[in-house]
């Protein structure tokens, strides 16, 4: 099991590492994922510093680091590091994103960003996870849209940003709804029981987990049916989240309050995985772009798996899967059945 608090020893061990190889951009993207709190970032500051941003490749050292010296305080340099990571003028203004990828967690949201790069009309965010609405709202919609590039640069393009965490962020709709209100929403839903799995796996990954998956999940769920109606519509992220990230119609039903029905394209996780070229010629089609056909060298990577567990997934027991389908995961599964 790894506790949290060894979590400053893993960032401080991937600076080190860092330092002595910038370029591998595999460790900056494990710096990236890993949940550090501002207290951490402010003692492991100093340490990054002295990791060359120059010699990394991705540009991702870049980005994080323009994060770390703004929770720190110096927005001056944030925003220089953060224009410089997008090859920006230190003063041009970004734009807002006209898309968002929303979640949900552990369904695909990595692989259809990826795949979405046959389409030139289309600017990736190179970042995945900017986490503006549902965590660092408050550090002001400057800081969003330095984050972004100009509208020169972008000639016409339409801006993606994905945070599968806004799906159920019980704030993340109505602050994107004030903020960009026009933006259309892009939601890939997976199994809700299997998607909770592989939630728990990806967590025990991370930063470890004292029980098991069956023992995990049946323990949350016992938890979760304590709560009343009211109290599982408002849910944010409740640890250990992995029934709790697979409530759909609650999460969905927000976000339809401050978005018109049409301005949301859902997909399925297994649809995407079966045939990815057909997936991205929904999104294709939802977001107004080209129905180019894709050509075959591309094509033959579409189905390339992104973020793989490295072994499979104990399965639960039978009578575990079907307690929680019957029961908290119903509606969600009719919902993703119905897509």
């Amino acid at each position: 099991m790894t506790d949290m608090a060894d979590l400053g020893e893993r960032a401080q061990r991937l600076i080190a590492d860092l330092t002595e190889d910038p370029r591998r951009t595999d460790l900056a993207r494990m710096l990236h994922f890993l949940p550090l709190d501002d207290a951490e970032i402010g003692n492991l500051l100093p340490s990054l510093r002295e990791v060359s941003i120059d010699d990394s490749p991705s540009r991702l050292l870049c980005s994080i680091r323009s994060d770390w010296e703004w929770i720190q305080g110096d927005q001056q340099l944030s925003r220089y590091l953060a224009r410089t990571a997008l090859d920006e003028n230190e003063h041009s203004k970004g734009v807002l994103p006209h898309v968002l990828i929303i979640g949900a967690p552990k369904s695909g949201t990595t692989s259809l960003l990826a795949y979405l790069r046959v389409f030139p009309e289309l600017w990736r965010h190179p970042r995945k996870e900017l986490h503006y609405f549902d965590g660092r709202w408050q550090w002001g919609s400057e800081w969003y849209q330095m984050q972004f590039p100009s509208a020169e640069r972008l000639d016409g393009r339409l801006v993606i940003e994905a945070t599968p965490d806004y799906l159920q962020s019980p704030l993340a709709p109505e602050r994107a709804a004030k903020l960009i209100p026009n933006a259309k929403l892009i939601i890939l839903l997976r199994e809700p029981l299997r998607r909770a799995v592989s939630a728990f796996e990806h967590r025990k990954r991370m930063i470890g987990a004292p029980l098991d998956a069956s023992q995990t999940i049946a323990q949350e769920l016992k938890d979760l049916e304590r709560l009343s109606l009211e109290d599982l519509a408002h849910l944010g992220w409740r640890d250990p989240n992995c029934i709790a990230g697979s409530l759909y119609p609650y999460q969905i039903a927000r976000w339809l309050r401050c978005y018109e029905e049409h301005q949301i394209l859902m997909l399925r996780f297994e649809d995407l995985v079966l045939d990815p070229s057909a997936a991205c010629q929904r999104v294709a089609q939802f977001l107004g772009l080209s129905q180019k056909e894709i050509p075959p060298e591309v094509r033959e990577t579409l189905g390339q798996a992104w973020n793989v567990a490295p072994e499979p997934y104990p399965a639960l027991s039978s009578h575990l899967a079907g307690t929680c389908r019957r029961s908290l995961l119903r509606d969600a599964l009719l919902l993703w059945q119905n897509i």
